[in-house]
């Protein structure tokens, strides 16, 4: 079953040789640590056109939790917020307007198809090759993002009616004339899968999922681990680990938020390096 959050609660060598530099040490062990970050951020990251910069939320979040129990919806809302929080973004108060859905459900490809045939606005203005895309993953969660156009500051440039007006201050083949911006991210998890996991974990899976057009880790790496090898991984983590933390942290980066997908991954290899060095914990 479930493990609830009072459950959650009641869980809770010699140095190197002076001939050889310090620095040394640092620089051996961090390239390999930021090709094994950047090559997993590649690997879960859905691709998008070359050139483009990925989709980020730019409005405060507001998680709704359905298809579970009012208690524990709630607590894996608080997780959720909390999570983006610590991650530098805006979160709604307690009237705003849900801008993630967390649905349990018993079977999630069912689910999407259901969507597909009686509720397609559920998908927002996402191509009918995106929805085709969604409906054909496998695993026990499905997760998709809805966005709009920003201008390269991150505001809005598109609406229902309207055509896209775009006034760009300074051109560079580095970064693009214009943002993606989130206003809608929608997760389905199965209700069986969830059996035996905690509140944290869960609400950190859907974090990773709902924040950003990650996949689920359907074969579990070893290094570098992650949340998202949670119904894969025999031992998974108890929570965000170093690695998505690292994840989150760079890919909600102002300075990226224009710039195309490649920059993002490698800003994910450099933070989880630096992380790896500065001797966090591979779960927090």
């Amino acid at each position: 079953m479930l493990t609830t959050p009072d459950a959650v609660l009641a869980q809770q060598g010699g140095g190197a040789e002076e001939s050889e530099p310090a620095d040394e040490i640092v620089v051996q062990g961090r390239v390999p640590d930021r090709e094994a970050g950047r090559d997993l951020a590649a690997e879960i990251t859905r691709r998008v056109e070359y050139g483009t910069p990925l989709a980020r939320f730019h409005l405060p979040v507001c998680p709704k939790v359905s298809g579970i129990h009012p208690t524990l919806g709630d607590a894996l809302s608080a997780r959720i917020r909390e999570n983006a929080s610590e991650m530098g973004l805006a979160v709604g108060g307690a009237d705003c307007k849900s801008n993630i859905v967390v649905a349990f459900v018993v079977d999630a490809g069912r689910e999407v198809y259901s969507l597909i045939n009686d509720a397609r606005w559920a998908f927002g203005t996402l191509e009918p090759s995106e929805r085709e895309r969604i409906a054909g993953e496998t695993g026990f969660t499905r997760a998709w993002h809805v966005s709009v156009l920003g201008d390269e500051n991150g505001a809005a440039i598109r609406d229902a009616k309207g055509p896209v007006v775009n006034n760009v201050s300074i051109a560079t083949r580095l970064a693009a004339p214009v943002t993606r911006l989130v206003t809608a991210s929608v997760v389905l998890m199965e209700l069986a899968a969830i059996d035996g996991k905690t509140v944290e974990q869960i609400a950190d899976f859907a974090t990773m999922r709902a924040l950003a057009p990650v996949t689920e880790i359907n074969e579990a790496t070893g290094e570098p681990e992650s949340i998202l090898a949670l119904f894969s991984d025999p031992a998974p983590a108890e929570g965000l680990t170093i690695f998505d933390r690292s994840y989150l942290s760079a890919y909600y980066s102002l300075r990226l938020r224009n710039r195309p997908a490649s920059s993002t991954l490698n800003a994910v290899g450099r933070e989880y390096a630096e992380a790896v060095i500065d001797g966090g914990t591979e779960t927090e």
